[in-house]
């Protein structure tokens, strides 16, 4: 900021707080495709800014990190809530700092979220937290139960009665399964009843052999691999 001296003690703070945030110079715009958290950081001190700023470095993830959108030294202002409004989910973190009556308004009109803290490992936390819990959610699905079909007993349009081992977890009835030859996926089914030593079962253990009724248009093949799947947000 270039010295300059004024008349009118206003217009010289009106003055001073544009230089307050600094927006980074790419725009806080990343190319990568890593889902990355807009923020605005403000510190009270240089030193403290660029902590803040290793810190959120330290916390990135392979499928999150963060995006700066503008720095800067001194309290936090309304100019910071502007600044902060252009991007979706975006915050406003700062560092040993206090928050202006103006900004708090502002950033509830708005819907902008402040978190200050003097204590660095307490807004690293929240700052985990809190990418954890914005991250765009991936529907996945985790293998609980594997079993190798021996045999082929039956097989009518759209149901076919196999014979086969569970070699990992668990297999019951009710479950979607999905249908692997070669290792491949080559599509899924049912398993709509289940019976192990010619008994009736909800479920078949590891090492376990039995009978099942699969619903699939798919033909069922001895050697193909069963899976049965839980799906998770992760």
């Amino acid at each position: 900021l270039p010295f300059s001296a004024y008349a009118d003690k206003k217009v010289a703070e009106q003055t001073a707080s544009q230089y307050q945030v600094k927006p980074t110079s790419s725009g806080g715009e990343v190319n990568d495709d890593k889902y990355r958290l807009p923020v605005v950081i403000k510190a009270d001190v240089a030193g403290s800014l660029e902590a803040v700023k290793k810190e959120l470095k330290k916390l990135e993830t392979e499928t999150a990190g963060f995006n700066i959108l503008a720095e800067g030294l001194g309290a936090i202002g309304e100019n910071d809530v502007k600044l902060a409004a252009g991007s979706a989910q975006s915050m406003i973190i700062g560092f040993n700092v206090k928050v202006e009556r103006s900004a708090i308004d502002s950033a509830e009109r708005l819907s902008i979220t402040i978190r200050t803290d003097n204590i660095i490992y307490k807004l690293s936390e929240w700052l985990t937290e809190a990418l954890e819990e914005r991250r765009p959610k991936q529907m996945v699905e985790e293998t609980s139960g594997e079993a190798k079909i021996l045999k082929l007993f039956s097989k009518t349009k759209n149901k076919q009665v196999v014979g086969g081992q569970v070699n990992v977890g668990a297999l019951g009835r009710g479950r979607e399964v999905k249908i692997l030859r070669r290792d491949k996926e080559i599509g899924r089914g049912k398993i709509t009843d289940l019976e192990q030593s010619k008994k009736k079962t909800g479920q078949v253990a590891e090492g376990e052999q039995f009978g099942a009724t699969v619903e699939s248009p798919l033909s069922i093949a001895p050697g193909d691999v069963i899976q049965t799947f839980n799906k998770l947000l992760n």
